[in-house]
C-alpha cells in the first residue's frame, strides 16, 4: 500500500537580502517528503534553517525558489481567506516563543483558534487539561 504524502519540499530555496549586494542563501534546493504516519525531525546546528525551512513549509514564508505542498495543496498559491482557513484546519505549529496573545487570559489563548475554525468549546474540558499541565 502506497503511503499518502502530507508534506512535499520541491528544490526549496530561501534568501535574504543583506543589502543591495549580499544575499544570505539559508536554504539551497530542500527536497523531501514526509508521509502521514512517519516521524521526522529536523536537525541541524544553530543557524542552519531548521526555522526558515519550517516557515517555508508552513506558509509563513514564501520560498525564493521551489514548491511546497501540504496535504496535496500548495499554500502560496491560495488566497487569504483561503489561506487562513487552511492553516487553522491542515497545519499545527508550536513556536519557541509560543506567540501567545499577552491581553488575553490562558483559557482565552487556547480557545481561540477553536473559534476561528467554529468548533464547539467544552470550557470545562479545557480548564480541566489546563490544571492537568
Amino acid at each position: 500500500m502506497e503511503k499518502r504524502v502530507a508534506v512535499r519540499a520541491s528544490r526549496v530555496s530561501k534568501e535574504f537580502r543583506i543589502d543591495n549586494e549580499r544575499v544570505n542563501a539559508v536554504l539551497k534546493e530542500v527536497s523531501f517528503e514526509a508521509h502521514y504516519g512517519e516521524f521526522v525531525s529536523i536537525l541541524g546546528i544553530s543557524g542552519s534553517g531548521k526555522s526558515t525551512l519550517l516557515k517555508c513549509l508552513s506558509s509563513l514564508s514564501l520560498p525564493t525558489s521551489g514548491e511546497v505542498e501540504v496535504n496535496g495543496i500548495n499554500p502560496y498559491q491560495l488566497s487569504n481567506s483561503k489561506l487562513a482557513k487552511f492553516r487553522r484546519g491542515d497545519i499545527s505549529l508550536i513556536f519557541q516563543s509560543y506567540n501567545l496573545l499577552p491581553a488575553l487570559p490562558a483559557i482565552e489563548n487556547v480557545t481561540l483558534p477553536l473559534r476561528l475554525s467554529h468548533k464547539k468549546i467544552d470550557r470545562k474540558q479545557i480548564e480541566n487539561k489546563l490544571k492537568s499541565c
